[in-house]
């Protein structure tokens, strides 16, 4: 049944575009300078999906690694898809405080260090 709620979608979409494309920009940086963070990034990335409840139910999550659950931006995303498109209802407050920080922190960072280190990448490279 369609839900009021589905807007939500496009601001879920972009949060996310924001978190992952200043991720991106700091691992590229990196990854010039820092060969292993290639292969690394898969160990990270295996990791960060086990750690995201997405073939599970955050209740199902043990009580002392919670802390650890509430504080990750991908478990956040993935709450928020669940609300929205699952339930019907909206994303919590706390899970989109938490997506636009993350993100806003990921791009200016991003954006901080490719502007302090585009001289070195381009004679690195």
């Amino acid at each position: 049944e369609w839900s009021v709620w589905f807007l939500m979608v496009p601001v879920l979409l972009v949060a996310q575009t924001v978190l992952v494309f200043g991720l991106g920009l700091v691992l590229s940086a990196m990854t010039v300078f820092v060969r292993d963070v290639a292969q690394l990034m898969g160990v990270v990335l295996m990791v960060v999906f086990w750690m995201t409840p997405i073939v599970y139910s955050p209740e199902h999550i043990p009580a002392r690694l919670s802390p650890y659950l509430a504080w990750s931006p991908t478990a956040a995303l993935t709450s928020g898809y669940r609300d929205v498109l699952l339930l019907a209802r909206p994303p919590s407050h706390r899970d989109l405080a938490l997506i636009a920080g993350s993100g806003s922190a990921a791009l200016v960072l991003g954006f901080v260090v490719s502007k302090r280190l585009g001289r070195d990448i381009v004679s690195e490279i």
